[in-house]
C-alpha cells in the first residue's frame, strides 16, 4: 500500500513538473537571447556573437538590447587581439636572438583584430540605419568579466619572453575581457571606470543617452583605425573608411569641448591619408 501511494505521490510531482513553461526552441530569438547570456559568462565570445548574430538580424523583443551588446563584443574583442599583437610586436624587437614566433603571433592576432574591426564597422552601419527615434539606447552587455588594468604578462611578453602555450591563452583571455570592459566602458561614458561601468549595467532596463553611445562609437572607429596603420597592416582605404565613419557617427551631435577636439584630430588623421594618397 505504502509503495502505491508513493508511486501515485512521484506521478503527481512529475506531472505538475511537466505542466511548467516548455523552454524556448532552438532558432528563435528568445533562445539566442538566453544562450548569449550563458556564454558571456563562461568568456566564450565567439558563441556569444553567434547567438547575439541570430537575435539582432532580425526585429523582435530582444533585439533592441541584443545590437548593442554585439557591438560591445566584436569591438572589445577587436581591441583585446589588438593590444596582445602590439606587445609580440615589441617582444620581437626585444628578442632579437629569436623573434619569428612572437612575429608569427602578431601575424594572427591582426588578422583576427582585423576580421573582428570589419564585423563592428559593418554591424554599426547597420545599426545606424535602423536608430530608433528614442533619445535613449537600452543597454545589456551580459556578465562583463576581467579587469580595466592591463594583464602583467603584456609587460613580459614585450621584454622579449615567449610564453607558453598556456600562458599565451591565459593572456588572450585576460586581454579580451579588458577590451570588452573598455568598450562597453566608452559605449556608456563611463570610460575606465569598470566599478562605474558595472553599477550603470544593474538592472534589466538600463539606457544611456543616444549622443553618448554614438560619441562612444565613433571613438571606438578611431581606436580600431588604428589597426590599418602604415606601422600595422597598412591598409590606407580601410583607416580612412573608419575615420570617415566616426566622424559621420557624430554629425548633428551638440558640441562639446571634448567634441570639437575628437573632430579636430580625426579630421587631421584623414587629412594625413589624403595627403600621402
Amino acid at each position: 500500500m505504502k509503495s502505491t501511494m508513493l508511486v501515485l505521490l512521484l506521478s503527481v510531482l512529475l506531472a505538475a513538473c511537466s505542466t511548467g513553461p516548455a523552454p524556448p526552441a532552438k532558432g528563435t530569438p528568445a533562445f539566442g537571447w538566453l544562450a548569449a547570456q550563458d556564454n558571456m559568462k563562461t568568456g566564450d565570445y565567439v558563441k556569444t556573437l553567434d547567438h547575439l548574430e541570430l537575435v539582432a538580424k532580425t526585429d523582435n523583443e530582444y533585439s533592441a538590447k541584443a545590437r548593442p551588446w554585439q557591438l560591445v563584443l566584436l569591438a572589445g574583442t577587436a581591441e583585446g587581439y589588438m593590444e596582445v599583437a602590439d606587445y609580440y610586436e615589441y617582444g620581437a624587437r626585444a628578442n632579437k636572438a629569436n623573434p619569428a614566433p612572437f612575429r608569427k603571433h602578431v601575424s594572427d592576432l591582426r588578422s583576427l583584430a582585423s576580421r573582428r574591426a570589419l564585423q563592428f564597422a559593418e554591424s554599426f552601419e547597420r545599426y545606424e540605419k535602423g536608430f530608433a527615434a528614442s533619445e535613449q539606447i537600452p543597454v545589456f552587455f551580459g556578465t562583463l568579466r576581467g579587469s580595466a588594468l592591463q594583464p602583467p604578462a603584456l609587460t613580459k611578453v614585450g621584454s622579449g619572453v615567449l610564453l607558453a602555450d598556456a600562458e599565451f591563452d591565459a593572456l588572450q583571455r585576460a586581454a579580451l575581457d579588458r577590451g570588452i570592459l573598455l568598450a562597453a566602458g566608452r559605449a556608456l561614458g563611463t570610460g575606465e571606470d569598470a566599478a562605474k561601468t558595472r553599477e550603470l549595467l544593474k538592472g534589466e532596463n538600463a539606457q544611456v543617452p543616444r549622443a553618448t553611445f554614438l560619441i562612444g562609437m565613433a571613438e571606438t572607429l578611431v581606436k580600431l583605425a588604428d589597426l590599418f596603420s602604415p606601422m600595422k597592416l597598412d591598409l590606407p582605404d580601410r583607416r580612412q573608411y573608419f575615420l570617415t565613419h566616426a566622424l559621420e557617427a557624430v554629425e548633428g551631435l551638440p558640441d562639446s569641448k571634448e567634441l570639437k577636439e575628437f573632430r579636430k584630430k580625426t579630421e587631421a588623421e584623414l587629412k594625413k591619408i589624403k595627403t600621402k594618397k
